[in-house]
Parts: structure tokens; sequence; C-alpha cells
């Protein structure tokens, strides 16, 4: 009898969504990180010096993991139990003008590729107060999405710190200091959720 017998497909749904949530993790700090390059200066002092230059030594590790195949599914809906909705932010304070961004992404853990239609809407709320959607005033549609397995779906949002008005003509008034919660929404996803503030 093979190895993998006797596993069952919610270890392999696991470790995908696992995965998934790693992988938004892991570039949610690589956006904050090239965003975060510009905003700072960096000051070096130059001289001379006695220490001796020692070369850098990069260890490689490397990590098997055997994971039973699953058949592939492609062209069909997606699962609303196969897509992991993430949420990442290029910094947690912002200080005068500086715009939250934001970062979702959608993942599909499924067992193959599939479409998906769901309109991706990132809200900003205080308390029950609903400050900002992503989505109040957009134009036109999201399209549909061809989500392959494990390859994140990624949009960048910015806010310019004001209320969403009611006449989408008009210009909202500006958000005060304090700490706020942003969402990310898509159908009936779970939501994603990253706290923030405003200086």
């Amino acid at each position: 009898m093979g190895a993998d017998t006797g596993r069952d497909d919610g270890a392999v749904d696991r470790y995908w969504r696992r995965r998934a949530t790693v992988l938004a993790a892991v570039l949610g700090v690589l956006v904050a990180l090239v965003y975060g390059c510009g905003d700072d200066e960096e000051t070096t002092a130059d001289g001379p010096t006695d220490a001796p230059t020692v070369p850098a030594v990069t260890p490689t590790v490397t990590v098997t993991k055997r994971v039973r195949a699953s058949p592939t599914r492609r062209g069909g809906a997606c699962a609303k139990e196969d897509l992991v909705l993430g949420l990442a932010m290029t910094r947690d304070v912002f200080v005068g003008a500086q715009r939250p961004r934001f970062i979702a992404t959608i993942v599909n853990v499924g067992p193959g590729a599939c479409t998906y239609d769901g309109d991706l809407d990132v809200r900003v709320t205080s308390g029950p107060d609903r400050i900002w959607s992503s989505g109040r005033c957009a134009r036109g549609a999201s399209g549909r999405l061809t989500l392959l397995r494990g390859v994140p779906h990624v949009v960048t949002v910015t806010w310019d710190r004001r209320r969403s008005p009611d006449d989408c003509r008009a210009r909202g008034l500006p958000a005060r200091p304090g700490t706020y919660i942003a969402t990310a929404r898509s159908g009936d996803l779970k939501p994603a959720r990253r706290v923030f503030h405003l200086r």
C-alpha cells in the first residue's frame, strides 16, 4: 500500500489554506518594504576602517512535503470554501498627508482553476461609524476572474483620508486622527481585517 493511503482531502485543503494565508502575509510584507523604502531617507558616513571584510554566507534550506495529488477542476465556478480573502497594509501608522494603501488578495486553494465574479470592497470604519468604502463611488464592474490554484489575485486601493460623500460628485470631509479598522469584503467570503492609525 502507498504511503499516502488513509489520508483524506481535509489534510490537503488545510495545507493549501495555510499556504494561501502565508502567501498573502508575505506579499503584504514585500509590498510594504517596496513602498516603505521610498518614505525614509538613509544616511551613511564614508571613512577608512580597519575592520576586515567578511563575506556574507546565506544558508540554503530545503523543505520537502508530500501531498497527495488531487483531480484538476477547470472552468467551473469557485466554491466559497476554496477562496481565502487577505488584507495587508504598507504600514500601521499614517502621519500628516500620508495616505493608507490597502493590498487585498483573493487566493484559490481548491483542486484546480475556477472562475469568480464577486466584487471586492475595502471599507474603513471607526466603531459603528462607516467612514469610507472603495466601492461607494466606483465605476464599472470588476469582471469575472479566473483564479489558478495558489496564485493570488491582488487589488491595491489607496484612501485619500476623506469620508465617503453622500453625493459622489462632491468631496468628502477629512477623517479625524484616531484608530480605524480596514475590512476587505467580497460576497459571502470571510472578511479580512487590519487595524491602523491616522496621526
